[in-house]
């Protein structure tokens, strides 16, 4: 029996698409997109006090003890310092104690996060990673001024705050109490 050669190409053709389509592995691993953003997920770990100190005038009147911190601060130094941070490719979400969130615009440079300050159109430290461990840096202050009319208090916090410079004009008769917390997280 003699096959035409016609029928011949068409089996060979039908065979080959088949073997094609039959061998197509459905179970291949595509490796993610190395640009896609990774979104870290970190608690807290540890809390730690860097700076406690009062300062009048310009003078130091000492070191404080971290049995102080209630006195001065009550429970803002656990109310500020977030639980839980979320990082992802252009933001970072604070969630604090009480289930209160904080969200930031963010960007990292190198290992560096910076947070995007809307009034001053700038973009600020807001801490950062080193192998698989971020810090948080926080300061707490409370400022007393006096003035021959009358006196005035101001609390207040920040994150990344460096030293106490900004908070103090030369003229003026103060007395602050400064706190520096770092906090690690995992």
């Amino acid at each position: 029996m003699k096959i035409p050669l016609f029928r011949l190409r068409q089996i060979q053709l039908f065979t080959l698409a088949l073997l094609l389509f039959a061998c197509k592995d459905d179970n291949v691993v595509i490796p993610p997109d190395p640009k896609a953003p990774r979104i870290l997920e970190l608690k807290l770990a540890s809390r730690k006090v860097i700076e406690f100190r009062s300062i009048e005038d310009s003078k130091e009147t000492g070191s404080l003890g971290e049995d102080e911190i209630e006195e001065h601060f009550g429970s803002r130094v656990r109310s500020f310092i977030p639980n839980e941070i979320t990082i992802s490719k252009d933001s970072t979400t604070f969630v604090k104690a009480g289930s209160l969130e904080e969200k930031f615009r963010t960007k990292w440079e190198n290992d560096e996060l910076y947070r995007y300050d809307e009034n001053t159109k700038t973009w600020n430290f807001l801490g950062k990673r080193t192998g698989d461990v971020f810090l948080l840096s926080a300061a707490f202050f409370s400022k007393k001024v006096s003035a021959r009319e009358r006196s005035s208090t101001i609390l207040g916090q920040a994150y990344a705050l460096e030293n106490f410079d900004t908070l103090i004009a030369q003229s003026e008769q103060y007395n602050l109490i400064w706190l520096k917390v770092e906090a690690t997280y995992h």
